[in-house]
């Protein structure tokens, strides 16, 4: 018969070993998150930081986007993601400092008001010039008639419209 007691951890080495690695996995957690949240961090470089300085804040937000996700859902993701990487990339090249975004709306902050008024234009430009899908531009040409259209009826004077109506 083999000797059960030489084989038993005692209850002190038991509680060590127990301890000891909660310890660990604890440790390496708090490593790991330390690691995720500093290469994630947000570069704060060009947050205005003076507070005796103006500063000038630019928000941005896509024209009609929830009429956009509910017509066009498959291609929506792809494109708020590639107007997302427009303006992060201008954002750097103008100085500008990423605030918050909320859905596909982005508000910066920059400590020049120029920068900040030629990214605007820039952002403009290049939302122009990007590739859209399809769907996304017949829905703004779409925007653009109706738009179209009110403003040749909202110029009409009100005594047209009532001589109109009443005949």
């Amino acid at each position: 018969v083999a000797d059960t007691k030489s084989s038993k951890l005692s209850t002190g080495a038991l509680v060590g070993i127990v301890l000891g690695s909660a310890v660990f996995v604890l440790i390496a957690l708090s490593v790991g998150i330390c690691l995720i949240a500093g290469m994630t961090g947000r570069n704060n470089t060009n947050a205005p930081k003076d507070s005796a300085h103006p500063f000038a804040i630019v928000f941005t937000d896509i024209q009609a986007s929830t009429t956009l996700w509910s017509r066009t859902p498959a291609v929506m993701s792809d494109a708020v993601e590639h107007h997302c990487i427009i303006i992060r990339k201008l954002l750097s090249h103008y100085n500008g400092y990423e605030v918050k975004t909320i859905g596909d709306s982005f508000m910066m902050a920059f400590e020049s008001l120029e920068n900040a008024v030629t990214f605007s234009v820039k952002l403009q430009e290049a939302f122009y010039d990007a590739a859209w899908p399809e769907e996304i531009d017949q829905h703004y040409r779409e925007i653009l008639v109706a738009d179209a259209v009110s403003r040749r009826e909202s110029e009409i004077p009100p005594f047209g419209k009532q001589d109109a109506t009443a005949e």
